[in-house]
Formats: C-alpha cells, structure tokens, sequence
C-alpha cells in the first residue's frame, strides 16, 4: 500500500474545499472572452474558468482568482467562478508559478481556460 504524505498547506487545501459550498467553474482568458451577448461597461456578470498547468495540462487547484476586491481560489478541479465589470483586470496567481493578469472586455457563457507558466 503506497503511503501519502501531505504537507501542511495541501492540508490547509483540502480541508478548506471541503468545508467551502461548491462553485460554478470560471473562464478567464488571455485577452478578451468571446461575447455571446454584449454587455454594457457597468454590468457586471459572472465569469467561469478552469486553471490548467501550461506544461502538463494537469488541473490547479488552490490558485488565486481576483478582481476589484474579490477573491476566490480554484476547486479540486481547477474550476472558478467570479463576478467582475467589464474592462476588469483579473489577477491569477499560484505559489511557483508566473502570476497573470487578464483584461475583461466582454462575457459570455463559454466560459475561459486559463495556462499557468512555472517559474
């Protein structure tokens, strides 16, 4: 039988997830998410992603999502869902890998999938 070892902040992970209600996933992308719909510049609406490992194509999970104040961190799967504006400047950071930040400029229902570069 193969023993787990588990470090204290993959601990602090599990433990958190499992307590915190589900989230919807959330797509962020690189430069803009294709509009389904336009949306006016003040509205504000629910964006969807997954956060993938640019090298193995492994999900995240644990990565930081962040937009006006708001924060929300990746599920066991990757996924995310955060309300944002229009014109909004998300921030996706994770321990050892680079941090990107991605401009909003429309919304749609597809949803975005977001590569983090390791350091």
């Amino acid at each position: 039988m193969k023993k787990m070892m588990l470090t204290l902040p993959a601990l602090f992970l599990m433990l958190a997830f499992a307590q915190a209600e589900p989230k919807p996933a959330v797509q962020v992308p690189s430069v803009a998410v294709a509009a389904a719909s336009a949306v006016s510049p003040s509205a504000s609406k629910t964006i969807k992603g997954r956060v993938l490992d640019q090298g193995t194509s492994e999900t995240l999970a644990g990565v930081s999502v962040e937009c006006n104040g708001q924060k929300t961190y990746t599920d066991l799967d990757g996924n995310f869902s955060l309300n944002v504006g229009v014109n909004s400047s998300v921030e996706v950071s994770l321990i050892s890998y680079e941090k990107q930040t991605l401009q909003i400029q429309q919304v749609s229902e597809e949803g975005v999938l977001i590569k983090l570069k390791q350091r």
